[in-house]
């Protein structure tokens, strides 16, 4: 993954989640496979900070992290 995509754990059950980049392996962007891994390797957690700025990409692979992020049981921000 390039400088635009970081999963970042922080203190007391909570991520960061960062995408400044494309959806999608086409141009290096992020994918919803490595998304998900990254999701599942932070463990439980009761909030999830998501900034998302990307100019576009995969449909389907952005519809996939959108229900990644959708199903998963800590609340967003």
């Amino acid at each position: 993954m390039g400088a635009g995509y970081r999963m970042t754990a922080r203190a007391n059950r909570e991520a960061e989640v960062l995408i400044y980049a494309d959806v999608g392996g086409w141009f290096g962007g992020v994918t919803a496979k490595d998304f998900y891994a990254d999701l599942r390797a932070l463990g439980a957690l009761d909030t999830l900070h998501v900034r998302i700025n990307s100019w576009g990409g995969e449909v389907f692979e952005g519809l996939a992290i959108y229900r990644h992020l959708a199903e998963h049981q800590a609340r967003k921000v």
